[in-house]
């Protein structure tokens, strides 16, 4: 690789008649051969010359982002299997960047940039965006040998043009071989005159990373919501404090958008659970100007790193603003993702997939102690909207990273919803002015500790059901507040890696709480639990159920010699009401069998499709079933 202080590559168009030209006037007429195509400029030959016009770069370009004017400058970072961080200012001879990737594998063998390691930088040098590239938007692209290339936007495509670039490029470790390496720095001066002379525009922006393995370009990344191939969607490089960020945006907000739930219309909110295991619970409000949300999220280890919100610990809203449904997002819908560092993605449908979309949605964060609130606000206009409608259909998913890479740099991040494809707006559930389907207040805390043991007082009270051959012993008591249940399940096979609670070992229990059969209503539930304590929850709509979320029954699983145990707490407030007289019941268990990679379910031998509430047991403090079950002595 080519090792210098300061490389300045000139190449044809405006220099052609000035400097370059003249070089390969003299060389043909001196019989000489052709001058290579990727021949330059030294730094001693310097080409900002006077009578150029190009001025001289007022940073020394070496690769190390160590002159005063690089100091307290914000940075933006990106990530996927490398890890990219960049920061620029403004100077009085043109702009600089300066790119900083932590890339453990460096490979530049190709003769094309674009599949060496390699830095991208976009430019939109009118500020006007623009659905497409076109004149005013330049693509300059930089790899680890050093080798350029610059194009220009011509109707909708990049086309190779010539332009003056002046960068240096660092690396920090081997290239083309399999050691472990550190990645490489690159510094780079833009002259005003290049980008149409100086002006009082911002710049839109926006940079992409090429990561290579083995000689083959592997992986591309740039920061999660830009389309590099749709100038609207560029960040926005801004003269006042040389900050890079999104479009600067409009709270109309008439509440505090601070990850607080200490505003009024949060009294007594109505609270939706989501996520394996209940991760998250969520409330919503329609208010005169906008959508408002606010999460509360469970998390032992919160994490992120970089401007990839799909990467970090996050919340997923998806929005059916016309309630029509589709297979696909369609223009109506919009999805908005936002991560614990308060970083926000707004996608909108096109009619077939998610795009990027710039909007006026605003986000405020509180980490907390186990875990991190999140408030949202999205206005109407946004939306296209005039005012709140009267109902919206709505779907949720979040983000959980611990921190965990692959080998590849990649991250270990898992992905629940509830419990439907968000994609698919046909699975959106019903959201009107301060609740979505199946919300609840919240329940009174448990009256027994949720860890998987039975030693409490109250299970001295408690009945024994048994099912699956004996497998499954069900122990259970009704109080004022809810209805416990204690699972004492054998099973030598306990899997617990599938990506669902319905693909480990579990327990299933059909809950109809009216005890009037027909067919599932919304006061019928299906609760499955697996051996690692993920939940599942269904409710009865339109005659069948579908995935919703509880933030109120809550459950503690313990693994045993023999197999697992699961506390279960179903409060009376998840049915909104109080203790009945009886209730309906059907129970179900996974399992899976050594060397099988498929499941196998087992019914309770009283009811054999619980997917029928008719069929259901009766249910009472003392009995299940016909037969009455005698106390458990402790």
């Amino acid at each position: 690789m080519k090792n210098k202080k300061t490389k300045i590559l000139l190449i044809g168009g405006i220099v052609v008649v000035i400097l370059v030209g003249i070089i390969l006037f003299a060389v043909s007429k001196l019989g000489g051969e052709d001058v290579p195509a990727d021949s330059e400029i030294s730094a001693d030959d310097n080409p900002f010359l006077e009578d150029t016009g190009y001025a001289k770069p007022e940073v020394t370009l070496d690769g190390v982002l160590d002159d005063s004017q690089w100091e307290g400058l914000k940075e933006v970072s990106y990530n996927e299997k490398t890890t990219t961080t960049v920061q620029g200012f403004y100077g009085e001879n043109g702009i600089y960047i300066g790119a900083v990737i932590s890339d453990t594998d460096l490979w530049a063998t190709s003769t094309s940039v674009y599949d060496n390691s390699s830095f991208e930088l976009y430019l939109d040098k009118t500020g006007e965006g623009g659905a497409e590239p076109n004149s005013n938007h330049l693509q300059l692209f930089v790899d680890i040998n050093e080798q350029s290339l610059a194009r220009t936007g011509n109707g909708g495509l990049w086309v190779d043009t010539d332009l003056i670039k002046s960068y240096a490029v660092k690396v920090d470790g081997t290239v083309d071989d399999d050691t472990k390496d550190k990645g490489y720095t690159i510094e780079m001066f833009i002259p005003y005159s290049q980008l149409g002379g100086e002006s009082e525009v911002n710049y839109g922006i926006a940079f992409g990373t090429v990561g290579c393995k083995d000689g083959q370009r592997e992986s591309w990344c740039g920061i999660s919501g830009v389309d590099v191939q749709n100038p609207d969607t560029y960040y926005t490089f801004y003269r006042d404090n040389n900050e890079i960020a999104k479009a600067r945006k409009v709270n109309i907000a008439k509440y505090n958008v601070d990850g607080k739930d200490d505003d009024s219309i949060w009294e007594g909110r109505k609270i939706f659970a989501f996520g394996d295991g209940g991760r998250g619970v969520v409330s919503n409000y329609f208010a005169e100007e906008g959508l408002y949300f606010f999460f509360e999220m469970k998390d032992n280890k919160v994490c992120a790193e970089g401007t990839a919100v799909y990467l970090n610990d996050s919340v997923e809203i998806y929005l059916d603003t016309l309630s029509n449904g589709g297979k696909t997002p369609q223009t109506d819908d919009v999805q908005v993702r936002v991560d614990v560092d308060g970083n926000i993605e707004v996608l909108k449908g096109n009619g077939t997939v998610w795009a990027p979309h710039n909007d006026n949605t605003f986000a405020g964060i509180q980490k907390t102690d186990n875990g991190y609130d999140v408030e949202v606000f999205i206005p109407w206009a946004d939306l296209g909207m005039e005012k709140a409608p009267e109902t919206m259909k709505v779907s949720f998913g979040s983000v959980d990273w611990d921190g965990v890479k692959k080998a590849d740099g990649g991250r270990e991040v898992s992905w629940s919803g509830i419990g439907t494809d968000p994609q698919i707006p046909d699975n959106y559930i019903k959201m009107t002015k301060n609740s979505i389907e199946g919300s609840t207040g919240k329940a009174p805390a448990s009256e027994v500790k949720l860890d998987g043991t039975f030693d409490d007082a109250l299970w001295s009270k408690s009945k024994l059901f048994l099912y699956s051959g004996a497998s499954v012993k069900v122990r259970w008591v009704w109080t004022e507040k809810g209805c416990y249940m204690g699972f004492d399940v054998t099973d030598d096979n306990v899997v617990t890696s599938g990506l669902k609670p319905f693909e480990n070992s579990s327990v299933e229990v059909y809950i109809d709480y009216q005890k009037n059969g027909g067919n599932p209503d919304d006061k019928d539930r299906t609760i499955l639990v697996d051996a690692a304590g993920n939940m599942l929850f269904r409710k009865g709509i339109d005659g069948k159920y579908i995935d919703f979320g509880s933030a109120n029954i809550q459950s503690g699983t313990k693994k045993t010699d023999t197999g697992y145990t699961i506390e279960l707490y179903i409060p009376w407030v998840e049915f909104n009401g109080s203790k009945p007289a009886q209730m309906g019941v059907a129970f179900g268990q996974v399992m899976r069998w050594e060397g099988e990679e498929g499941t196998r379910w087992y019914h309770d031998g009283l009811c054999t499709d619980p997917q029928k509430p008719a069929l259901y047991s009766i249910f009472t403090e003392t009995q299940i079933g016909s037969d009455y079950q005698e106390s458990i002595e402790e």
